[in-house]
């Protein structure tokens, strides 16, 4: 269907202009593969075919039509289409909010007793099926996007309706095992950490940034990470690291000042103390090694 005002809409401040927009279809082409790192929490939809992810050191997934995947922010990905697909992905640009009266700090906490729910120690895929109202949903914004709607506000509606539909139509156990991997007690903290840390040069810069003492920071993170900041920190650069030498092909200089390192020398030391190897053995071991996405 024609839209009644394209060219207004198209001239719209809240036209969304973004390469990455909040929600988009996309066509992947049996055979095509490539890597993602995303800085939001995306939600995707298998409309048609399957795709094989990979991530990390998690078992690979391989999602199929009526599935819905998610995938927490600041992972690094990579997938390969096993036949033609269709698929429509949510991007999170804000805290996940089921509901004005239940948050997933709530969900976390109203676990119910005899019910088995994933440990967050359970390394894998958080999948969930789309069920009768999720397909019609589904239909309708795939028939705006086909009508050439971009507007930034009707996705963000879209995206609240979304969690709204979950809430209404899955069990809590469902949405638990499906947002698994980013809920806590204090979820819109550790989400904080995990979509920023990196932009950040040491605890105490991330601490100022979020108004904490470093002592208040490290108290609050440990309860939630089960590890000190500096730790937890340096073992997710080290995967990042790691990653970009065996399955980009980023000149290894570029990796070192990506990963906060002024000079070669100071790189190679960290390399050869936390992985064993110089950055030049990693990338030589890369036709031994599995092609993977480290998780943060």
């Amino acid at each position: 269907m024609k839209l009644s005002h394209e060219y207004e809409h198209e001239q719209c401040f809240h036209f969304e202009r973004s390469a990455k927009p909040a929600i988009e279809m996309v066509r992947i082409a049996e055979g095509d593969s490539s890597k993602l790192e995303i800085s939001n929490n995306e939600v995707v939809f298998f409309m048609e075919g399957r795709v094989r992810f990979i991530f990390g050191n998690f078992p690979d997934y391989e999602g199929k039509k009526g599935e819905i995947l998610f995938l927490p922010a600041g992972g690094r990905y990579s997938y390969t289409a096993i036949n033609n697909s269709l698929l429509v992905i949510f991007r999170i640009r804000g805290p996940i909010v089921l509901c004005d009266n239940y948050s997933v700090e709530k969900l976390y906490g109203s676990r119910e007793k005899g019910i088995t729910y994933l440990p967050h120690t359970r390394r894998r895929f958080s999948v969930m099926d789309i069920n009768t109202r999720i397909w019609h949903f589904l239909d309708g914004i795939i028939d705006s996007l086909n009508d050439g709607v971009k507007c930034k506000v009707y996705f963000d509606l879209k995206i609240k309706e979304f969690f709204m539909l979950v809430r209404l139509y899955y069990t809590k156990k469902d949405i638990y095992d499906f947002l698994y991997l980013i809920l806590s007690e204090d979820t819109s903290f550790s989400e904080y950490v995990r979509m920023r840390w990196h932009r950040f040069r040491n605890v105490e810069e991330m601490a100022e940034y979020m108004h904490l003492t470093p002592r208040q920071f490290s108290e609050r993170f440990k309860k939630i990470f089960a590890a000190t900041p500096y730790k937890w920190m340096k073992e997710e650069r080290t995967k990042i690291i790691r990653q970009q030498l065996i399955s980009t092909n980023k000149p290894i200089k570029q990796v070192a000042f990506e990963n906060g390192f002024s000079d070669l020398p100071q790189f190679t030391k960290f390399c050869k103390k936390e992985i064993g190897k110089t950055p030049t053995d990693i990338r030589a071991s890369r036709n031994a090694s599995p092609v993977g996405i480290d998780n943060k």
